[in-house]
């Protein structure tokens, strides 16, 4: 997804910044102050200095999140469906094979979301969150670096309290 910050300043047309951003709803079984929990979902992200995804980095992050994934509470629950759009760089052999050639007892299960279908996609509506909130902040002198920041804060806010697995909910019995 990409959209534009429509305000005039040091950001300027030519310089980009990429997100990568990944959460998982919340499990309703643990303590509310717990990581993981709904009050407390796990989310994980990445800020890239350029425009676009390439294999390489994707890869890389889906490892870091699946790392986290493999240390955590996955006692009781060892199966994780990971759900993606369809861009070309989540689609390779290199990701397949991060997902799918782990020494791990857990199962992960890669789920592309239907082509021209972002309604499905929860990512989608954290996305447009994050758009909305950056309009509502973003200053005429902001950096690069000051734009980043803003990102990280407002990720790290996304999906507290319950709304990551409301935003589950809502994609899962979208009719």
């Amino acid at each position: 997804m990409a959209l534009r910050v429509r305000k005039s300043g040091h950001y300027t047309r030519g310089q980009k910044v990429t997100v990568i951003y990944g959460f998982e709803p919340g499990d309703p079984a643990l303590p509310a102050n717990q990581d993981g929990s709904l009050e407390n979902p796990r989310r994980w992200f990445k800020l890239l200095d350029n425009a676009g995804t390439d294999q390489e980095t994707f890869a890389d992050f889906i490892d870091e999140v699946l790392q986290s994934l493999e240390v955590s509470n996955l006692e009781n629950d060892q199966h994780r469906v990971l759900l993606w759009d369809n861009l070309s760089a989540h689609m390779t052999a290199l990701v397949y094979n991060t997902v799918h050639g782990r020494p791990t007892p857990n199962v992960f299960t890669i789920i592309p979301r239907p082509p021209y279908q972002p309604k499905y996609g929860p990512t989608e509506y954290h996305f447009a969150e994050l758009c909305a909130r950056l309009r509502q902040r973003v200053q005429p002198d902001w950096t690069r670096d000051i734009l980043k920041l803003e990102i990280l804060n407002i990720l790290s806010e996304l999906g507290r309290g319950g709304r990551a697995h409301n935003t589950f909910h809502y994609c899962l019995n979208f009719e």
